[in-house]
């Protein structure tokens, strides 16, 4: 009988201002973990992904947060210009390999917890979307 190896990933729940670091098997059904049908990935650096929400931002309901990557990274890993992102509703940080597999996510709970900020119940963000019309010089 083969084993499913565990990972750690860190879980974040702006519902309870919870941010917890959960082991997991790597075939972790991530949807049913955070409660959403409908996921969405957000890449953080270059192997860890936030996996959230896909719809977070139509949900009334939902909490927000910031992560501000630039106390996250290292100095010297990227040059992040204090780039603060904001998020909403539970998410998954996670290290992804060069397979596709699920690996233990390299941050610690402590560095996570310093780059997390709640927001105010009542706190929204609309979703921005706009149309450019191509002109007709550009379409041949």
């Amino acid at each position: 009988m083969h084993k499913i190896p565990k990972i750690w990933v860190i879980e974040i729940d702006p519902h309870e201002k919870l941010i917890t670091q959960t082991k997991h098997k790597t075939n972790v059904d991530v949807a049913k973990v955070l409660g959403h049908s409908s996921l969405d990935s957000l890449g953080i650096d270059e192997d860890h992904y936030m996996i959230l929400d896909d719809n977070g931002l139509l949900h009334s309901h939902n909490m927000y947060y910031t992560l501000n990557l630039t106390k996250l990274f290292k100095q010297e890993d990227i040059d992040t210009n204090n780039r603060i992102i904001s998020l909403c509703g539970k998410s998954m940080l996670v290290k992804i390999d060069d397979f596709g597999e699920l690996t233990n996510c390299d941050y610690t709970l402590e560095e996570v917890t310093n780059a997390v900020n709640w927001l105010p119940q009542g706190y929204k963000d609309e979703p921005y979307f706009e149309f450019i019309p191509l002109s007709d010089n550009t379409i041949h």
